[in-house]
């Protein structure tokens, strides 16, 4: 598995994981601080992935 393939996994990992905070928030799960802390992480995450998983310029 390269490099290249494995950021773009997880960065899709990272994407979904969005979803995730603002689900169990709404099903009472989290409270609003746990979101944000989710959400900013797994924002964070999924720049850095997909920028580094993009394909070169030619």
């Amino acid at each position: 598995m390269t490099l290249r393939r494995l950021l773009r996994i997880v960065s899709w990992l990272a994407l979904a994981t969005t979803l995730w905070p603002a689900l169990a928030y709404f099903h009472g799960a989290l409270d609003l601080p746990a979101v944000k802390r989710w959400l900013l992480l797994a924002s964070i995450v999924w720049f850095a992935t997909a920028w580094a998983a993009e394909p070169a310029k030619r």
